[in-house]
């Protein structure tokens, strides 16, 4: 098995988080790979909200405008009630101000985002590696040396884990998970095309739980592309 001892931190998860702290470390001249046990990157909507604080670090990284560019802004909901329809503003819009130039948070689909942020880091120099996972770790008082799917052992100062809710890094350091699951308070998220809606709401069913979310510059069937058309249909508790 090769051992690496160039390796300033090993990043386990290629997400939004972990890839946005990798490019950070690439940027001020450390070593990092980063590793992802999916066999490619995320292609659902699922965290489309990017907030205020957020922006900020995209525009400090650079990929701001790009980010802009593919997002857009929250529509108005409509509450189908019956027969029915009340509108709700969302997301109240802000100005901007000199501490908080971005007030409004951006709808974006975790697909685009991931997107943008793997083009930085290509522009940076590395490229995620995917269908690798991290299978253990032994720490000591000089850094980390990593066991990964592949066989490889991966020795490095640092071992970051930004692999999501069933965390290895977590699990394997005992580190406890606060809060509890709720079966019975679900979210399910299915992206897909739906015909017959407005594309200025976010579609919402209260009392079926449910909600179809438009997202920016999609394709309707006919090939058109639309500042937002509904591209998300979203299974939620009432009244969220």
């Amino acid at each position: 098995m090769a051992e690496h001892q160039d390796i300033d931190v090993l990043v386990a998860g290629a997400g939004p988080t972990g890839s946005t702290l990798a490019a950070d470390l690439l940027r001020r001249g450390l070593g990092v790979r980063v590793v992802d046990k999916a066999p490619h990157a995320f292609e659902g909507s699922r965290a489309k909200g990017i907030q205020p604080r957020t922006q900020e670090v995209f525009e400090d990284l650079g990929v701001l405008r790009e980010a802009h560019a593919q997002g857009g802004p929250y529509p108005l909901a409509g509450l189908h009630l019956g027969p029915v329809t009340a509108p709700w503003r969302m997301q109240q819009r802000n100005r901007a101000t000199p501490d908080v130039p971005y007030p409004n948070i951006l709808l974006l689909p975790q697909h685009r985002t991931d997107a943008i942020l793997h083009r930085l880091l290509e522009r940076l120099g590395l490229r995620v590696e995917y269908g690798v996972a991290l299978e253990g770790f032994e720490q000591d008082a000089e850094g980390v040396t990593a066991t990964l799917s592949t066989g490889e052992r991966v020795r490095g100062k640092y071992l970051v884990g930004a692999d999501g809710g069933a965390s290895a890094v977590r699990g394997a350091t005992g580190l406890g998970f606060v809060g509890e699951t709720d079966n019975s308070d679900k979210t399910l998220i299915i992206d897909c095309t739906i015909d017959g809606l407005s594309r200025d709401r976010w579609h919402m069913w209260p009392r079926a739980s449910a909600g179809a979310c438009p997202l920016p510059h999609s394709i309707d069937r006919a090939g058109h592309r639309w500042p937002q058309t509904p591209a998300g249909l979203s299974i939620s508790p009432a009244g969220v």
